[in-house]
């Protein structure tokens, strides 16, 4: 893929940014070609991204080693683990997703899409490398290894390294011309903006870090709203507690809502729901409980870009 310059940085993106944008514009476009369904083969040979999700294909006996690998990081463990569950649900799919196969790079980008377990585990990753330097300059190690058995408890200095970190943005950024990727640009320009770093004149973060992060927390969006992934939403919920988070109070909404729909997290996603709601008149509220009641949050005009990332990939 030739390197393209984006205006008013003078810079290229280097080849870690340039690996992950391949992936998700060719997911993209398959995506696209295969509408309604998320086709991999042939009309006898398909699943859809809206069939059986990964996570709940992966075999019993590997499961505490899934959630494992998952929360300290190690993404190909979970990619394997998928792998061998989408191959034990469908064996069909065995001569072209086993574990022993050599795949194209179609069948690998679809395979990756598949498994929802390895997104969130790359998102979670890339995550951690771009907060590493606000971590820092807050005075919070940024390499912290848990147990997953043992939930760290939030403190007020946790917070502390949102001051140095931009604002996450929802948006598709790896495209040329996008624009979410044009108004980053232009917004980087403008160092009091409500999204920037309080030193942000001072010590900016890269263009092509900040497209990382803001792509990795959108796909933590898309796993949690377009494919009802329970871990997606409480690593948002977590995000949020620590004051790294989207500034529309309409986004943080919705996100919570649906956790309450589908019982995630009951008891801190009420009192996150509450905290959005000082943000919004009573009367807004009111009218988003009741769409929420009908089950038709994603009329909303305020909510309808949320939902509509589920077309995007």
């Amino acid at each position: 893929m030739r390197f393209f310059k984006l205006k008013h940085s003078g810079s290229y993106l280097p080849p870690l940014t340039w690996l992950i944008m391949a992936r998700l514009i060719l997911a993209a476009f398959l995506i696209n070609i295969s509408s309604p369904a998320f086709s991999v083969g042939g009309d006898e040979n398909r699943f859809t991204l809206n069939a059986r999700p990964s996570f709940e294909t992966v075999p019993t006996d590997k499961k505490a080693l899934y959630e494992t690998a998952q929360a300290q990081g190690y993404c190909s463990e979970v990619l394997k683990i998928e792998q061998e569950g989408l191959v034990q649900s469908r064996p069909e799919f065995k001569d072209r997703f086993a574990t022993d196969v050599i795949r194209d790079k179609v069948d690998q980008t679809a395979l990756e899409i598949y498994a929802l377990g390895y997104r969130r585990c790359q998102a979670l990753r890339h995550l951690s490398r771009v907060l590493a330097v606000p971590k820092l300059k807050a005075g919070i190690a940024p390499y912290a290894p848990l147990l997953s058995s043992t939930p760290k408890k939030i403190t007020n200095e946790d917070t502390r390294f949102t001051h140095f970190t931009p604002k996450p943005r929802l948006g598709i950024f790896f495209k040329k011309n996008s624009v979410a990727l044009n108004k980053l640009i232009d917004d980087r320009s403008r160092p009091k903006g409500l999204d920037r770093p309080i030193d942000w004149a001072r010590s900016q973060m890269p263009l092509d870090e900040e497209i990382l992060l803001h792509t990795a927390f959108t796909d933590l969006v898309i796993l949690a709203i377009c494919h009802s992934h329970k871990e997606a939403y409480k690593d948002l919920g977590k995000f949020y507690d620590v004051q790294f988070s989207v500034i529309d109070p309409f986004v943080n909404y919705g996100l919570f809502r649906q956790a309450l729909y589908l019982d995630i997290d009951t008891r801190q996603m009420k009192q996150r729901l509450r905290n959005v709601g000082l943000a919004l008149p009573p009367s807004v509220i009111q009218d988003l409980d009741q769409q929420s009641s009908l089950n038709q949050l994603y009329k909303h005009p305020r909510l309808a870009r949320l939902f509509k990332l589920c077309r995007s990939y």
